[in-house]
């Protein structure tokens, strides 16, 4: 719809002259009437008006021209910044595409005074959006420009509400890096005293940033200012300080170590390793792989082994969690001689605990990564060490555990070779396979395609053929039903030459058994197969044993044998369908049970041999 239907025509007061016909972003035409109802309804008492007049203040700015939104549109906006938080919002989200509408990047300092306004409003939301946006025209403002938001960055700093010196902290690094040295200087000063706000949620604004300042500022800052600061915020007495410490850590490696004087930094990381508060040890798990791989070749790199372990010891499961999932990159980043000690020694201890962790989360992510350690540690650590964990995971109760382990054999494959793992790997198998909890038999059954395609044929032929066939036999519908869209999965993989050879002459044994939801279960199976089929094994083999079947005394195998002969008609010649599958569809188009026969009924009309 137009967007002028949105608006009352009667409510417009504004002179439409000067404005432009143009259209928006989505094709939609707005006339002269249409622009001056949005900048009415700016002003509109329903709020739902405002919100969407906001949302469409670029369509304005770009229709007056860019002389006129300085002069007159952003003036306009300061002066009349709503105090609903949504029209706020819109404004502040958009003023950051505002800089080609103003004039392009030598007229961007006209943003400056209603972004402040924004940046100052009570909602955190708000202000977040605001300093997003002033960052956003910073990065890309003249040069000119920089003055108007550095002595905006001077009046929050100086602000007497703590949210202002928030917004000014938030806005530093952006600032800072397209300010002059001798600005420079002026502004990370008021920064450093930033730093020693003694409002928590500045001091959390200063360090959030911190990371970003070290990776462009001077040495000179870094050695002194920036890092007193780093010590300050890893022993401030607020966690939510702390543990943004840790993430700074490794920028700061990065231009500590190159001058072999990594120290300092190293003993505030040791510290937030070792901190009280969970909530700060886990940024050290997360940040600990990014600070070894800086500071591998330096000699404190041996201390890096044990505040790991440390971290996969802690007594919170959640940092246990994350600390598991970071095993296989932190050792990577270990130098070579390094890991061949500390892994076998100090590390694989740790991880066979964690194996058998209470928390089910702890042991899903070891279990993500454990199988790439086989790369790293060799042959005889992996079938010494890491087989047996493998193994244990197999047996876990969780789900998610065995199909890491599963979908990541491939990696074990590759140092062991198949022969090793197949010794370790098929007794854990099929004593799942054959377990007393269908639940377990159904995971495994599920977990098996991915078995399949890492292992190839060859190995699933010898060794786990026979299991699937067996699952198609199981006593519980669930687990037949998987491993009827497993044998499909699987022969999807290894092609119609496997099926042909391997897999259908045990489908059609099937079909004669005893048990008649074996038989069903068959028919599943091969219906499931058809497509995967050539056409001369569908006439010689599939064929004859659905015509077997339809004689079969238990009505749903008939049903079913209706249902695959149907398909299988679409996959072969029209004079074999009419020689064989029609004589049979119009047997069972007699059938007594009237299920069969209707079904029947139905494939013959679809065929086209109705009567």
């Amino acid at each position: 719809p137009r967007l002028y239907h949105l608006f009352d025509p009667q409510a417009m007061a504004t002179d439409p002259s000067g404005l432009t016909k143009m259209e928006t972003s989505d094709d939609v035409e707005l006339s002269v009437a249409d622009i001056a109802a949005l900048i009415d309804n700016l002003k509109n008492t329903d709020v739902e008006v405002r919100t969407r007049s906001a949302k469409h203040v670029g369509v304005i700015a770009t229709a007056l021209g860019p002389a006129r939104t300085r002069d007159e549109l952003l003036p306009f906006l300061q002066d009349t910044i709503d105090d609903e938080e949504q029209v706020q919002m819109i404004l502040a989200e958009e003023m950051k595409n505002f800089i080609p509408l103003v004039g392009g990047p030598e007229q961007a300092h006209a943003l400056a005074p209603i972004l402040e306004v924004l940046a100052s409003v009570e909602d955190a939301a708000v202000r977040d959006k605001a300093v997003e946006s002033i960052n956003a025209v910073v990065a890309r403002c003249g040069a000119d420009c920089v003055p108007h938001f550095v002595a905006m960055f001077r009046r929050l700093a100086d602000a007497r509400w703590f949210t202002l010196r928030t917004a000014a902290a938030a806005m530093f690094a952006a600032l800072y890096h397209r300010a002059s040295p001798t600005i420079q200087a002026e502004l990370l000063s008021k920064y450093c005293l930033l730093g020693e706000d003694e409002t928590p949620m500045v001091r959390r604004a200063v360090a959030s940033v911190l990371k970003e300042i070290v990776e462009k500022a001077s040495d000179a800052a870094v050695e002194l200012p920036l890092l007193r600061l780093l010590r300050d915020f890893s022993e401030d007495d607020q966690d939510s300080v702390r543990l943004l410490a840790a993430g700074a850590c490794p920028p700061f490696a990065l231009r500590f170590v190159a001058k072999g004087a990594l120290g300092p930094v190293g003993e505030v990381f040791q510290r937030i390793v070792q901190d009280a508060s969970w909530r700060v040890r886990y940024m050290a798990a997360e940040s600990i792989t990014s600070f070894t791989e800086i500071v591998a070749q330096d000699p404190s790199h041996v201390h890096l082994v044990t505040m790991f372990v440390a971290l996969l010891s802690d007594s919170e499961a959640e940092v246990r969690t994350i600390a598991a999932s970071k095993v296989f990159v932190f050792c990577s980043a270990l130098p070579p001689a390094t890991r061949t000690t500390a892994v076998p020694k100090d590390i694989m201890p740790r991880l066979a605990e964690l194996a058998r962790d209470p928390s089910e989360h702890v042991r899903t992510a070891l279990a993500t990564v454990i199988m790439g350690l086989s790369s790293l540690v060799g042959k005889d650590i992996t079938i010494t060490q890491l087989l047996p964990l493998f193994l244990l995971f197999l047996k876990d109760e969780c789900s998610e555990v065995r199909l890491n382990i599963i979908s990541h054999l491939e990696d074990v494959n590759r140092v062991i070779g198949i022969s090793q793992l197949s010794q370790a790997l098929l007794p854990a198998v099929q004593e799942l396979a054959t377990h007393r909890q269908w639940r377990v038999r159904l995971a495994i059954v599920e977990n098996i395609p991915l078995v399949a395609k890492q292992l190839g044929p060859e190995f699933f032929n010898s060794n786990l053929l026979m299991l699937c066939v067996q699952w198609l036999q199981d006593s519980i519908y669930a687990v037949r039903r998987a491993a009827t869209e497993n044998v499909r999965t699987i022969a999807a993989a290894y092609g119609s030459e496997w099926v042909k050879k391997h897999l259908l002459p045990l489908l059609i044994q099937l079909t004669s058994a005893e048990v008649f939801v074996h038989r069903l279960t068959a028919v599943f199976a091969i219906n499931s197969l058809l497509e995967m089929c050539d056409k001369e094994t569908l006439r010689t083999i599939i064929l004859s044993a659905l015509i077997r079947l339809a004689h079969d005394k238990i009505p749903n195998i008939r049903l079913n044998v209706v249902s695959a002969l149907f398909n299988l008609s679409a996959l072969i010649e029209r004079p074999t369908v009419e020689q064989m599958v029609q004589p049979i569809l119009i047997e069972l188009n007699r059938d007594t049970d009237r299920d069969v026969h209707f079904g029947a009924m139905c494939a013959l009309q679809d065929l086209g041999f109705a009567r």
